[in-house]
């Protein structure tokens, strides 16, 4: 990513934070940048553009952050490598709230063929897989044993999640043991071994 498209993403991210997503458009975050709007419809030449390549910003920087967490747990067993997903995952909602509002905002837009929504509902996917992938690792290594199916304990897993880093962006809330614990409690409920 070029320096001035990422600047021009985070300026777009404190403008919604600011002024909301209504009130972010190209002029906007160019008048607040001090430059011409015609360097930001460089990057963006459409207002949808702009709002996709947010989604998508937001989901790597999630995915960096966790994959730190994910490499620290590496060696060890499913059962730590699952706890290292959820933390990472709260230790973005925590850190980075507005972009957790921007995903969500993507996640909950109303048309189902809006491409932000397709880009939100894509990354929920592929979260609910890697919660999936990792029970099914442990399964297979005979570390866990799942209560349910493999699909019912990855649909649980993950909606708790998702629960927990909406509580975290609405409520403002920085407590992420309280949120890991009861995520804890839900893995556990789960699994046994």
């Amino acid at each position: 990513m070029r320096a001035k498209e990422k600047l021009i993403l985070e300026e777009a991210i404190r403008c919604i934070r600011e002024r909301g997503l209504k009130e972010t458009n190209s002029n906007a975050i160019a008048a607040r940048l001090k430059m011409r709007p015609s360097n930001v419809f460089y990057y963006f030449p459409k207002q949808q553009d702009l709002y996709d390549r947010l989604i998508q910003y937001c989901v790597s920087f999630n995915q960096e952050i966790t994959s730190k967490f994910i490499d620290k747990a590496s060696g060890r067993g499913s059962k730590e490598q699952m706890f290292a997903y959820l933390k990472g995952n709260l230790s973005w909602a925590t850190k980075h709230p507005e972009q957790v509002a921007i995903f969500l905002s993507g996640a909950g837009a109303p048309d189902p063929e809006n491409s932000l929504r397709r880009v939100a509902s894509s990354a929920l996917a592929e979260g609910e897989s890697k919660v999936s992938s990792i029970l099914a690792h442990g399964v297979a290594k005979e570390e866990l044993i799942l209560r349910y199916s493999l699909e019912s304990c990855s649909q649980i897993i993950h909606h708790a999640l998702m629960g927990a880093i909406v509580m975290i962006s609405v409520s403002r809330v920085k407590n992420e043991k309280f949120s890991f614990d009861k995520l804890k409690l839900c893995f556990e409920a789960l699994t046994t071994k």
